[in-house]
């Protein structure tokens, strides 16, 4: 499935909406994704995850680590790529660290890290944790790309990332057949490229 097909499907079935939506940094954003609701679409849910693949780096990475709300999707990828998967459990507050990641893994595994939507609070904190206990992470895989910011801070840390999805291309070609009206268009555009 193109990305094309996969922004139409999330639009279908809710997980894509277009709106005012307040996020974590106080910011409203013209749309929002809610990635949780993949699950209750298998389908879907294993043509994400059958997109994804083609962006791991090769080598593959020796495990995958799933951010707290992409379990469903890495499980997902998993299964299509063959990567053991690795998962946070507990908080690092009330169990220690070597108890916080669940999974089969040694130390100095390089790992690709999952977070469909990635923000700074919670996906750096994961890295953090997951270095504690020997997993290393080379890559992010999301399917939204992270905030400049967030970017910044995973080149400065020596991270790769990678993103499924173009947003500005998506709704541009949406535009483009006449799926997305005009104004829409423009004020997506203008979000995405701000001054």
């Amino acid at each position: 499935m193109q990305t094309i097909q996969l922004i139409q499907a999330y639009r279908q079935t809710g997980i894509l909406q277009f709106g005012r939506f307040e996020r974590s940094d106080g910011q409203f954003a013209p749309f929002a994704f809610n990635f949780l609701l993949l699950p209750s679409y298998p389908s879907l849910l294993h043509s994400t995850a059958e997109a994804l693949r083609p962006l791991l780096p090769q080598p593959q990475p020796e495990r995958l680590l799933a951010s707290r709300s992409s379990v469903p999707l890495a499980t997902a990828l998993a299964l299509t790529s063959n990567l053991p998967l690795t998962y946070p459990y507990g908080q690092a507050t009330t169990v220690t660290n070597a108890f916080s990641i669940e999974g089969a893994y040694d130390i100095g595994h390089s790992t690709t890290l999952l977070d469909a939507q990635p923000e700074a609070e919670s996906l750096l904190p994961l890295i953090e944790t997951a270095a504690r206990v020997g997993l290393q992470t080379q890559q992010v895989l999301c399917l939204v790309p992270p905030a400049p910011q967030l970017h910044t801070e995973l080149e400065a840390r020596g991270i790769q990332w990678a993103a499924l999805l173009d947003l500005r291309a998506c709704f541009a070609e949406l535009h483009t057949q006449g799926r997305l009206p005009a104004t829409l268009h423009t004020t997506l555009q203008t979000w995405l490229n701000p001054a």
